[in-house]
């Protein structure tokens, strides 16, 4: 099965083209990975099977499709995971405080 994947790119402005970074796509791709390479790096094939390059894996991001599955939060009886309702003592400047969680529906 192949991986495939986004890559994130290194965006510059031009002012001579009128062109500004901040309206340009943030990820290229999508990619396929062939090999996995030592020291977090990755070998980058394009759709036509074309070296892209070796590309850290932190520049990379999974591709998802409108069929791929999306991870939701698990809710139970209408509470999200981690949400009780009851109290919690947490740690603020060294003193320990109890709080109580309520849901607010």
């Amino acid at each position: 099965m192949e991986s495939r994947i986004l890559i994130k790119g290194q965006n510059q402005s031009d002012a001579a083209k009128g062109v500004t970074d901040q309206f340009m796509h943030v990820y290229w791709g999508p990619y396929i990975i062939s090999t996995i390479l030592p020291l977090s790096s990755n070998q980058i094939l394009d759709n036509l099977g074309k070296l892209r390059g070796e590309f850290n894996k932190r520049k990379l991001k999974p591709y998802r499709t409108e069929n791929a599955p999306k991870r939701h939060k698990t809710y139970n009886n209408g509470v999200r995971s981690g949400e009780t309702g009851e109290d919690q003592t947490t740690m603020r400047n060294g003193q320990e405080q109890t709080e109580h969680l309520s849901i607010i529906r």
